[in-house]
Protein backbone atom coordinates (compact mmCIF):
# COMPACT_ATOMS: atom_id res chain seq x y z
CA UNK A 1 0.00 0.00 0.00
CA UNK A 2 1.12 3.48 -0.74
CA UNK A 3 1.18 6.08 2.06
CA UNK A 4 -1.82 6.13 3.26
CA UNK A 5 -17.21 -27.35 -2.38
CA UNK A 6 -20.36 -25.14 -2.56
CA UNK A 7 -21.99 -24.22 -5.86
CA UNK A 8 -23.83 -20.93 -5.98
CA UNK A 9 -23.71 -17.79 -8.08
CA UNK A 10 -25.06 -14.56 -6.62
CA UNK A 11 -24.77 -11.14 -8.22
CA UNK A 12 -26.15 -8.30 -6.13
CA UNK A 13 -26.38 -4.89 -7.73
CA UNK A 14 -28.56 -1.82 -8.04
CA UNK A 15 -28.71 -0.33 -4.55
CA UNK A 16 -26.58 2.56 -3.29
CA UNK A 17 -24.02 1.56 -0.67
CA UNK A 18 -25.24 2.18 2.87
CA UNK A 19 -24.01 4.58 5.56
CA UNK A 20 -20.76 4.73 7.70
CA UNK A 21 -18.24 5.59 10.71
CA UNK A 22 -14.57 4.75 11.92
CA UNK A 23 -13.26 3.55 15.29
CA UNK A 24 -11.21 0.36 15.59
CA UNK A 25 -13.06 -2.80 16.56
CA UNK A 26 -11.74 -5.46 18.89
CA UNK A 27 -12.34 -8.68 16.96
CA UNK A 28 -9.73 -8.65 14.18
CA UNK A 29 -8.71 -12.28 13.66
CA UNK A 30 -5.92 -13.75 11.54
CA UNK A 31 -7.28 -16.85 9.82
CA UNK A 32 -5.33 -20.07 10.10
CA UNK A 33 -6.41 -23.56 9.16
CA UNK A 34 -5.10 -27.07 8.96
CA UNK A 35 -4.66 -28.81 5.64
CA UNK A 36 -7.63 -31.06 6.43
CA UNK A 37 -10.26 -28.31 6.72
CA UNK A 38 -12.24 -27.06 3.74
CA UNK A 39 -14.18 -24.36 5.61
CA UNK A 40 -14.45 -20.88 4.16
CA UNK A 41 -12.03 -18.52 5.97
CA UNK A 42 -14.85 -16.18 6.94
CA UNK A 43 -16.69 -19.12 8.55
CA UNK A 44 -13.62 -19.86 10.66
CA UNK A 45 -13.40 -16.18 11.58
CA UNK A 46 -17.08 -16.00 12.63
CA UNK A 47 -16.74 -19.20 14.69
CA UNK A 48 -13.75 -17.73 16.56
CA UNK A 49 -15.11 -14.19 16.93
CA UNK A 50 -18.64 -15.19 17.99
CA UNK A 51 -17.60 -18.31 19.94
CA UNK A 52 -20.04 -20.54 18.04
CA UNK A 53 -19.87 -23.89 16.27
CA UNK A 54 -18.84 -24.18 12.62
CA UNK A 55 -22.44 -25.14 11.81
CA UNK A 56 -23.82 -21.93 13.36
CA UNK A 57 -20.98 -19.91 11.85
CA UNK A 58 -21.92 -21.25 8.42
CA UNK A 59 -25.54 -20.17 8.92
CA UNK A 60 -24.42 -16.70 10.00
CA UNK A 61 -22.06 -16.40 7.04
CA UNK A 62 -24.87 -17.32 4.68
CA UNK A 63 -27.22 -14.68 6.15
CA UNK A 64 -24.45 -12.06 6.10
CA UNK A 65 -23.70 -12.82 2.45
CA UNK A 66 -27.34 -12.00 1.67
CA UNK A 67 -27.44 -8.73 3.65
CA UNK A 68 -27.24 -6.55 0.55
CA UNK A 69 -30.00 -8.53 -1.15
CA UNK A 70 -32.09 -8.11 2.02
CA UNK A 71 -31.45 -4.37 1.64
CA UNK A 72 -32.84 -4.45 -1.92
CA UNK A 73 -36.03 -6.15 -0.73
CA UNK A 74 -36.34 -3.84 2.30
CA UNK A 75 -35.96 -0.73 0.15
CA UNK A 76 -38.80 -1.94 -2.06
CA UNK A 77 -41.02 -2.58 0.98
CA UNK A 78 -40.14 0.51 3.06
CA UNK A 79 -39.97 3.05 0.21
CA UNK A 80 -39.21 6.53 1.59
CA UNK A 81 -39.11 5.35 5.21
CA UNK A 82 -36.11 3.08 4.56
CA UNK A 83 -33.12 4.34 6.58
CA UNK A 84 -30.52 1.60 5.99
CA UNK A 85 -29.56 -1.71 7.55
CA UNK A 86 -26.69 -3.39 9.36
CA UNK A 87 -25.81 -6.86 10.62
CA UNK A 88 -25.76 -7.33 14.39
CA UNK A 89 -23.73 -10.42 15.38
CA UNK A 90 -25.10 -10.17 18.93
CA UNK A 91 -28.60 -10.98 17.54
CA UNK A 92 -27.52 -12.50 15.36
CA UNK A 93 -29.70 -10.80 12.78
CA UNK A 94 -29.93 -8.15 10.10
CA UNK A 95 -31.46 -4.99 11.53
CA UNK A 96 -33.45 -2.88 9.05
CA UNK A 97 -33.94 0.75 10.05
CA UNK A 98 -37.23 2.42 9.15
CA UNK A 99 -40.99 2.00 9.60
CA UNK A 100 -43.37 -0.39 7.88
CA UNK A 101 -46.98 -1.62 8.22
CA UNK A 102 -47.98 -5.13 9.26
CA UNK A 103 -49.11 -6.13 5.75
CA UNK A 104 -45.86 -4.90 4.17
CA UNK A 105 -43.86 -6.70 6.89
CA UNK A 106 -45.60 -10.00 6.12
CA UNK A 107 -44.89 -9.49 2.42
CA UNK A 108 -41.23 -8.80 3.23
CA UNK A 109 -41.03 -11.98 5.35
CA UNK A 110 -42.39 -13.97 2.41
CA UNK A 111 -39.77 -12.51 0.06
CA UNK A 112 -37.01 -13.22 2.58
CA UNK A 113 -38.06 -16.86 2.78
CA UNK A 114 -37.60 -17.18 -0.99
CA UNK A 115 -33.89 -16.34 -0.61
CA UNK A 116 -33.46 -18.66 2.36
CA UNK A 117 -33.42 -16.08 5.17
CA UNK A 118 -35.54 -17.05 8.22
CA UNK A 119 -37.74 -14.28 9.61
CA UNK A 120 -36.07 -14.58 13.03
CA UNK A 121 -32.76 -13.52 11.46
CA UNK A 122 -34.19 -10.10 10.49
CA UNK A 123 -35.56 -7.37 12.74
CA UNK A 124 -37.03 -3.93 11.98
CA UNK A 125 -35.91 -1.08 14.26
CA UNK A 126 -36.94 2.57 14.30
CA UNK A 127 -34.80 5.31 12.79
CA UNK A 128 -34.64 9.07 13.38
CA UNK A 129 -32.77 9.89 10.17
CA UNK A 130 -32.48 8.40 6.70
CA UNK A 131 -29.19 7.27 5.21
CA UNK A 132 -29.37 10.00 2.56
CA UNK A 133 -29.71 12.72 5.23
CA UNK A 134 -26.67 11.45 7.11
CA UNK A 135 -24.49 11.04 4.02
CA UNK A 136 -25.39 14.54 2.77
CA UNK A 137 -24.41 16.08 6.11
CA UNK A 138 -21.16 14.11 6.23
CA UNK A 139 -20.27 15.34 2.71
CA UNK A 140 -20.98 18.93 3.77
CA UNK A 141 -18.67 18.62 6.79
CA UNK A 142 -15.88 17.07 4.74
CA UNK A 143 -16.07 19.83 2.14
CA UNK A 144 -15.90 22.55 4.83
CA UNK A 145 -12.80 21.05 6.47
CA UNK A 146 -11.02 20.48 3.17
CA UNK A 147 -11.72 24.06 2.04
CA UNK A 148 -10.51 25.77 5.23
CA UNK A 149 -7.74 23.30 6.25
CA UNK A 150 -6.45 21.83 2.96
CA UNK A 151 -3.26 20.42 4.55
CA UNK A 152 -5.03 18.63 7.43
CA UNK A 153 -6.12 15.01 7.21
CA UNK A 154 -9.59 14.01 8.39
CA UNK A 155 -12.09 11.16 8.44
CA UNK A 156 -15.84 11.86 8.38
CA UNK A 157 -18.06 8.93 9.34
CA UNK A 158 -21.87 8.73 9.40
CA UNK A 159 -22.68 5.83 11.77
CA UNK A 160 -25.91 4.03 10.94
CA UNK A 161 -25.99 2.19 14.27
CA UNK A 162 -25.74 5.25 16.54
CA UNK A 163 -27.34 7.68 14.04
CA UNK A 164 -24.54 10.18 14.54
CA UNK A 165 -21.58 11.59 12.64
CA UNK A 166 -18.00 11.33 13.90
CA UNK A 167 -15.20 13.58 12.67
CA UNK A 168 -11.63 12.44 13.38
CA UNK A 169 -8.72 14.89 12.95
CA UNK A 170 -5.20 15.36 14.43
CA UNK A 171 -5.51 16.38 18.09
CA UNK A 172 -4.03 19.85 17.61
CA UNK A 173 -6.69 20.64 14.98
CA UNK A 174 -9.79 19.76 17.04
CA UNK A 175 -10.50 23.35 18.10
CA UNK A 176 -9.97 24.67 14.57
CA UNK A 177 -12.38 22.10 13.13
CA UNK A 178 -14.93 22.84 15.86
CA UNK A 179 -14.90 26.50 14.78
CA UNK A 180 -15.26 25.56 11.10
CA UNK A 181 -18.33 23.37 11.57
CA UNK A 182 -19.98 25.16 14.51
CA UNK A 183 -22.65 26.58 12.22
CA UNK A 184 -23.51 23.13 10.90
CA UNK A 185 -23.62 21.71 14.42
CA UNK A 186 -26.03 24.40 15.59
CA UNK A 187 -28.41 23.83 12.69
CA UNK A 188 -28.28 20.04 12.50
CA UNK A 189 -30.46 17.70 14.54
CA UNK A 190 -28.07 14.85 13.74
CA UNK A 191 -25.42 14.58 16.50
CA UNK A 192 -21.89 15.53 15.36
CA UNK A 193 -18.79 14.76 17.42
CA UNK A 194 -15.24 15.95 16.68
CA UNK A 195 -12.36 14.03 18.26
CA UNK A 196 -8.56 13.95 18.08
CA UNK A 197 -6.89 10.84 16.65
CA UNK A 198 -3.49 9.30 17.42
CA UNK A 199 -2.99 8.20 13.81
CA UNK A 200 -4.47 9.21 10.46
CA UNK A 201 -5.15 7.15 7.29
CA UNK A 202 -2.32 6.29 4.91
CA UNK A 203 -1.90 4.37 1.69
CA UNK A 204 1.51 2.82 1.29
CA UNK A 205 3.44 0.52 -0.96
CA UNK A 206 6.27 -1.63 0.38
CA UNK A 207 9.54 -3.10 -0.81
CA UNK A 208 9.46 -6.77 0.16
CA UNK A 209 8.12 -9.75 -1.76
CA UNK A 210 5.85 -12.62 -0.77
CA UNK A 211 3.65 -15.25 -2.39
CA UNK A 212 3.47 -16.18 -6.05
CA UNK A 213 1.07 -18.02 -8.34
CA UNK A 214 1.16 -20.06 -11.54
CA UNK A 215 -2.11 -18.43 -12.57
CA UNK A 216 -3.19 -14.81 -12.78
CA UNK A 217 -5.75 -14.23 -10.05
CA UNK A 218 -6.47 -12.08 -7.02
CA UNK A 219 -4.30 -11.94 -3.91
CA UNK A 220 -0.86 -12.27 -5.57
CA UNK A 221 2.24 -10.12 -5.09
CA UNK A 222 2.74 -7.35 -7.64
CA UNK A 223 5.66 -5.10 -8.46
CA UNK A 224 5.27 -1.99 -10.58
CA UNK A 225 7.85 0.47 -11.85
CA UNK A 226 6.86 4.13 -11.73
CA UNK A 227 8.98 7.26 -12.06
CA UNK A 228 12.19 5.21 -11.85
CA UNK A 229 11.21 3.56 -8.54
CA UNK A 230 9.92 0.08 -7.70
CA UNK A 231 6.80 -0.48 -5.54
CA UNK A 232 4.70 -3.43 -4.38
CA UNK A 233 0.94 -3.94 -4.22
CA UNK A 234 -1.51 -6.86 -4.41
CA UNK A 235 -3.75 -8.03 -7.24
CA UNK A 236 -7.48 -7.72 -6.56
CA UNK A 237 -9.71 -9.58 -9.00
CA UNK A 238 -9.70 -10.44 -12.69
CA UNK A 239 -12.20 -8.47 -14.80
CA UNK A 240 -13.35 -8.03 -18.42
CA UNK A 241 -14.16 -4.80 -20.21
CA UNK A 242 -17.83 -4.24 -20.95
CA UNK A 243 -18.25 -4.30 -24.71
CA UNK A 244 -14.54 -4.82 -25.47
CA UNK A 245 -13.98 -8.21 -23.83
CA UNK A 246 -10.44 -7.19 -22.91
CA UNK A 247 -8.99 -8.87 -19.81
CA UNK A 248 -7.66 -6.76 -16.95
CA UNK A 249 -6.39 -7.23 -13.43
CA UNK A 250 -7.98 -4.84 -10.92
CA UNK A 251 -5.90 -3.41 -8.07
CA UNK A 252 -5.87 -0.15 -6.09
CA UNK A 253 -5.99 3.04 -8.17
CA UNK A 254 -2.98 4.54 -6.38
CA UNK A 255 -0.85 1.52 -7.40
CA UNK A 256 0.96 2.80 -10.47
CA UNK A 257 1.24 6.57 -10.62
CA UNK A 258 1.02 6.92 -14.40
CA UNK A 259 -0.88 5.23 -17.22
CA UNK A 260 1.49 2.80 -18.93
CA UNK A 261 3.51 1.91 -15.81
CA UNK A 262 4.57 -1.77 -16.20
CA UNK A 263 3.28 -4.37 -13.71
CA UNK A 264 4.83 -7.73 -12.84
CA UNK A 265 3.90 -10.77 -10.74
CA UNK A 266 6.60 -11.50 -8.14
CA UNK A 267 7.68 -15.11 -7.52
CA UNK A 268 9.41 -16.34 -4.28
CA UNK A 269 12.80 -16.32 -5.99
CA UNK A 270 12.21 -12.59 -6.72
CA UNK A 271 11.86 -13.23 -10.45
CA UNK A 272 9.44 -10.89 -12.24
CA UNK A 273 6.81 -12.07 -14.72
CA UNK A 274 5.27 -9.40 -16.93
CA UNK A 275 1.52 -8.83 -16.77
CA UNK A 276 1.07 -5.63 -18.75
CA UNK A 277 0.74 -1.83 -18.41
CA UNK A 278 -1.51 0.22 -16.18
CA UNK A 279 -4.55 0.96 -18.34
CA UNK A 280 -6.83 3.26 -16.31
CA UNK A 281 -7.79 4.15 -12.76
CA UNK A 282 -10.27 5.99 -10.59
CA UNK A 283 -9.07 7.90 -7.55
CA UNK A 284 -10.27 10.67 -5.24
CA UNK A 285 -14.00 11.28 -5.88
CA UNK A 286 -14.29 8.02 -7.81
CA UNK A 287 -12.83 5.82 -5.08
CA UNK A 288 -9.49 4.02 -5.43
CA UNK A 289 -9.29 1.30 -8.09
CA UNK A 290 -7.22 0.73 -11.21
CA UNK A 291 -6.86 -1.66 -14.13
CA UNK A 292 -3.75 -3.38 -15.48
CA UNK A 293 -4.25 -4.68 -19.02
CA UNK A 294 -3.14 -8.29 -19.44
CA UNK A 295 -0.93 -8.21 -22.54
CA UNK A 296 1.31 -11.20 -21.75
CA UNK A 297 -0.33 -14.16 -23.60
CA UNK A 298 1.40 -16.74 -21.36
CA UNK A 299 -0.93 -16.16 -18.41
CA UNK A 300 -3.90 -18.40 -17.61
CA UNK A 301 -6.71 -16.25 -16.19
CA UNK A 302 -8.61 -17.75 -13.26
CA UNK A 303 -11.61 -16.48 -11.20
CA UNK A 304 -9.68 -17.32 -8.03
CA UNK A 305 -8.18 -15.59 -5.02
CA UNK A 306 -4.82 -16.77 -3.70
CA UNK A 307 -4.93 -17.26 0.07
CA UNK A 308 -2.35 -18.49 2.58
CA UNK A 309 -5.27 -20.22 4.26
CA UNK A 310 -4.48 -23.79 3.23
CA UNK A 311 -7.99 -25.17 2.91
CA UNK A 312 -8.52 -23.68 -0.56
CA UNK A 313 -4.96 -24.27 -1.85
CA UNK A 314 -4.84 -20.84 -3.40
CA UNK A 315 -7.95 -21.47 -5.51
CA UNK A 316 -10.66 -19.62 -3.59
CA UNK A 317 -13.43 -19.39 -6.19
CA UNK A 318 -15.07 -16.03 -6.95
CA UNK A 319 -18.76 -16.67 -7.63
CA UNK A 320 -20.33 -13.24 -7.30
CA UNK A 321 -20.12 -9.66 -6.06
CA UNK A 322 -21.89 -7.86 -3.24
CA UNK A 323 -22.55 -4.42 -1.86
CA UNK A 324 -21.29 -3.71 1.68
CA UNK A 325 -23.35 -3.80 4.86
CA UNK A 326 -22.25 -2.69 8.33
CA UNK A 327 -21.69 -5.68 10.62
CA UNK A 328 -20.97 -8.25 7.90
CA UNK A 329 -17.68 -10.17 8.32
CA UNK A 330 -15.22 -10.17 5.42
CA UNK A 331 -11.63 -11.27 4.71
CA UNK A 332 -8.78 -10.01 2.57
CA UNK A 333 -5.76 -11.72 1.02
CA UNK A 334 -2.73 -9.45 0.77
CA UNK A 335 0.89 -9.98 -0.28
CA UNK A 336 2.28 -8.80 3.07
CA UNK A 337 -0.11 -10.00 5.80
CA UNK A 338 -1.86 -12.83 3.96
CA UNK A 339 -5.45 -13.68 4.91
CA UNK A 340 -7.01 -11.67 7.73
CA UNK A 341 -10.66 -11.13 8.54
CA UNK A 342 -12.79 -8.58 10.36
CA UNK A 343 -16.14 -6.83 10.51
CA UNK A 344 -17.41 -4.08 8.22
CA UNK A 345 -17.62 -1.18 10.65
CA UNK A 346 -18.71 1.61 8.30
CA UNK A 347 -19.65 2.32 4.69
CA UNK A 348 -19.89 5.43 2.47
CA UNK A 349 -16.83 6.89 4.14
CA UNK A 350 -14.65 9.83 3.08
CA UNK A 351 -11.01 9.87 4.21
CA UNK A 352 -8.13 12.10 3.21
CA UNK A 353 -4.71 10.67 2.28
CA UNK A 354 -1.38 12.48 2.33
CA UNK A 355 0.73 12.04 -0.83
CA UNK A 356 3.82 13.72 0.62
CA UNK A 357 5.88 13.55 3.81
CA UNK A 358 3.62 14.26 6.75
CA UNK A 359 3.82 14.72 10.48
CA UNK A 360 0.87 13.31 12.41
CA UNK A 361 -1.87 14.21 9.94
CA UNK A 362 -0.36 17.48 8.72
CA UNK A 363 0.65 17.08 5.09
CA UNK A 364 3.35 18.88 3.10
CA UNK A 365 0.88 19.08 0.19
CA UNK A 366 -2.93 19.52 0.15
CA UNK A 367 -4.51 16.26 1.27
CA UNK A 368 -6.39 14.02 -1.17
CA UNK A 369 -10.01 13.26 -0.19
CA UNK A 370 -11.11 9.80 -1.36
CA UNK A 371 -14.82 9.00 -1.39
CA UNK A 372 -16.90 5.82 -1.55
CA UNK A 373 -14.74 3.96 1.00
CA UNK A 374 -15.74 1.17 3.38
CA UNK A 375 -14.07 0.56 6.77
CA UNK A 376 -13.26 -2.77 8.42
CA UNK A 377 -11.36 -3.81 11.56
CA UNK A 378 -9.20 -6.43 9.81
CA UNK A 379 -5.40 -6.08 9.88
CA UNK A 380 -3.18 -5.07 6.93
CA UNK A 381 0.23 -3.54 6.24
CA UNK A 382 2.22 -1.87 3.49
CA UNK A 383 1.99 -3.76 0.19
CA UNK A 384 -1.55 -5.06 0.82
CA UNK A 385 -3.08 -2.25 -1.28
CA UNK A 386 -5.24 -3.66 -4.04
CA UNK A 387 -6.01 -6.88 -2.11
CA UNK A 388 -9.46 -8.40 -2.70
CA UNK A 389 -12.05 -8.11 0.07
CA UNK A 390 -14.19 -11.25 0.02
CA UNK A 391 -16.55 -13.45 2.00
CA UNK A 392 -18.41 -16.66 1.26
CA UNK A 393 -17.22 -16.60 -2.38
CA UNK A 394 -18.48 -13.05 -2.96
CA UNK A 395 -16.14 -10.11 -3.65
CA UNK A 396 -16.90 -6.94 -1.68
CA UNK A 397 -14.10 -4.56 -2.67
CA UNK A 398 -10.45 -3.60 -3.22
CA UNK A 399 -8.16 -2.56 -0.33
CA UNK A 400 -7.17 1.11 -0.40
CA UNK A 401 -5.47 2.21 2.86
CA UNK A 402 -4.93 1.70 6.58
CA UNK A 403 -4.52 3.53 9.86
CA UNK A 404 -1.00 2.76 11.06
CA UNK A 405 -0.48 0.69 14.22
CA UNK A 406 -4.09 -0.48 14.29
CA UNK A 407 -6.33 -3.03 12.62
CA UNK A 408 -8.32 -0.48 10.61
CA UNK A 409 -8.49 -0.67 6.82
CA UNK A 410 -10.34 1.24 4.12
CA UNK A 411 -11.48 -0.21 0.82
CA UNK A 412 -13.60 0.65 -2.20
CA UNK A 413 -16.79 -1.28 -2.97
CA UNK A 414 -16.48 -3.62 -5.95
CA UNK A 415 -19.74 -2.43 -7.54
CA UNK A 416 -18.55 1.18 -7.44
CA UNK A 417 -15.16 0.12 -8.88
CA UNK A 418 -16.62 -1.98 -11.69
CA UNK A 419 -19.08 0.69 -12.76
CA UNK A 420 -16.47 3.45 -12.65
CA UNK A 421 -14.04 1.42 -14.78
CA UNK A 422 -16.73 -0.13 -17.03
CA UNK A 423 -15.78 -3.75 -16.33
CA UNK A 424 -17.33 -6.93 -14.93
CA UNK A 425 -15.69 -9.31 -12.45
CA UNK A 426 -14.79 -12.69 -13.99
CA UNK A 427 -16.77 -15.35 -12.09
CA UNK A 428 -16.32 -19.09 -11.75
Amino acid sequence: MRRIARTRRIRIEGVAALVAALFVGSMAVTVTATAETDEDPVVLHIAAADHVSLQEATIRADVESKASLIGVLAKEAFLDSYAGLYYDPEGPRVRIKGSIGEDQLKELDTKLSTIGVPAERVKVVSARFTESEMVALADQIGNLIHTDLPYTQYVVKPDIRTESISVSVPREQVKAVDLIIVGVQEQSIIPIEVSGADSMPVTQTCNTTNQCTDYLRGGISLEFVSRQNHYYCTSGVMVRGRGTGNTYMMTAGHCGFDIGDPFYAVYPNSSLHSIGPKHSSTYRSGGDAGLVKVTNPNWTIKPWIYSNYSGVNGQYLVQGTSLNTVGVRVCKSGRTTGTTCGEITDVTLTVSYCEANSSYGNCALPVVPVNHLVESDMCAQGGDSGAPIFSYHLVYGILSGIILNSCTVFYTGITTDANALNVDVILG
